[in-house]
């Protein structure tokens, strides 16, 4: 099985690869039917190839999705095999491994305003910072007009965390040593979570209003000015209340973090989006804030779209650290928030994507200036093929300011759905 992923991987080694930390799958938007049945499948193999600095890296991952529906009730699964090599130049090693894992396995009930999902699934509350995993556990979504409430609660493991054994592709950048990682439990109740929030969205209320009435009527939250003879406009899409928590028997400091998190519409098509986080532990009570800021243009041809964004926080006690640990935020091909020491970090990115050409370019710059200080500069390409081929490529440096260490890195994924 090795060998027949590896050749394959050498096949497609000669076309253009991004490296993504997790195993992203779009299988749920591939799938069809088994003959007659109520069984519907996808498959999907991802081949990679790239260097970095000393080292030449692969790896090659294939999925099967089976969805069985019946009325109100799905039930999902999504597993998969792994293979990596990693070829070490200066020491001539060869690290390697392959193993089977499952990314979803979960039960599914929809009812008419709410959701309800238990299993192995992905997990995101509606905020904007706190949790970006896979949980073992159960997820309960209500969306009614303008209120919604979602709750994630269920513990982490090793097996098919994103940062874990199967999911995870960062032993392919295995280029800083001795980080404060997240904790991530081998047994459950090890490493747990519970968090939920309500957000409120003030355009959903004033579009149900204006629905039952032919009157206009403003929202409370929404400010029109003129300057130079144009119109402008200043609103609240979303506010939220947010409360998260981490617990179990390897973590020896019980979590709280209650915050709040707005989303603002503002003049030239710009988006802020920014979130305040109260952290509540022994001696490791702080602040923490995300600021966002997003623009998006469309024009009949492309879309540009740039962002920035910026995380801190205040330490309230002397010695207290960043102790959420399931952000995990996309920050690079190399860097992500998975260390509990990289704050403050920093993130500026533009992106142009040409749909009827089916291409996109991307410009990335991260920075986490914690105690380890790391910065990723990285440029991407991006070409689907019809519908069942989609090839990445991406280059990039990463600058080690700890050990003033700069490395280079490229690399090309080929993803393939069946």
């Amino acid at each position: 099985m090795k060998r027949v992923l590896y050749l394959l991987f050498l096949v497609f080694i000669t076309s253009s690869l991004s490296a993504q930390w997790e195993c992203r799958s779009q299988l749920s938007s591939k799938l069809k039917p088994l003959g007659q049945s109520k069984l519907y499948w996808a498959s999907e193999v991802t081949l990679g190839a790239g260097y970095l600095t000393n080292s030449a890296i692969f790896n090659s991952m294939g999925f099967l999705g089976l969805d069985y529906s019946v009325k109100n009730s799905v039930l999902f699964a999504e597993i998969g095999y792994k293979y990596w090599d990693r070829v070490d130049f200066d020491s001539k090693n060869n690290f390697k491994n392959g193993h089977f894992g499952v990314r979803e396995l979960f039960y599914q009930y929809k009812g008419g305003s709410s959701r309800v999902t238990a299993g192995i699934q992905s997990a995101t509350l509606d905020d904007y910072f706190l949790l970006n995993e896979r949980m073992l556990g159960v997820n309960y979504k209500y969306n009614k007009n303008a209120w919604a409430l979602n709750f994630n609660g269920g513990t982490v493991l090793k097996g098919f965390s994103r940062n874990g054994l199967f999911c995870s592709v960062g032993y392919l950048y295995d280029i800083v040593q001795g980080r404060d990682l997240a904790l991530i439990g081998s047994k459950p109740g090890e490493t747990n979570f519970a968090g939920v929030s309500i957000r409120y969205s003030p355009s959903k209320a004033k579009t149900n209003k204006e629905k039952n009435s032919d009157e206009f009527s403003s929202n409370e939250f929404e400010s029109d000015f003129l300057d130079n003879g144009e119109r402008m406009r200043f609103q609240i899409e979303d506010i939220g209340l947010v409360l998260y928590s981490e617990f179990g028997s390897l973590i020896d400091n019980v979590v709280y973090i209650p915050g709040v998190f707005i989303k603002v519409e503002m003049p030239a098509n710009i988006t802020f989006k920014p979130e305040v986080l109260y952290q509540i532990s022994n001696q490791n009570n702080a602040i923490i804030y995300s600021l966002a800021l997003e623009s998006n243009i469309v024009t009949s041809k492309n879309k540009f779209s740039v962002n920035t964004r910026y995380i801190g926080s205040y330490e309230i006690d002397e010695s207290a650290k960043l102790l959420n640990s399931y952000s995990n935020l996309f920050m690079g091909d190399v860097l992500r928030l998975d260390s509990r020491d990289a704050l403050p970090l920093l993130q500026i990115g533009a992106r142009v994507s040409f749909p009827s050409i089916k291409t996109h370019f991307k410009l990335q710059y991260s920075a986490a200036m914690g105690s380890m200080p790391l910065s990723e500069l990285n440029f991407e390409y991006g070409k689907r093929f019809a519908k069942l081929v989609q090839i990445v490529a991406v280059t990039g440096l990463v600058n080690n300011k700890q050990i003033g260490q700069e490395l280079f890195f490229g690399r090309v994924e080929c993803r393939i759905s069946l």
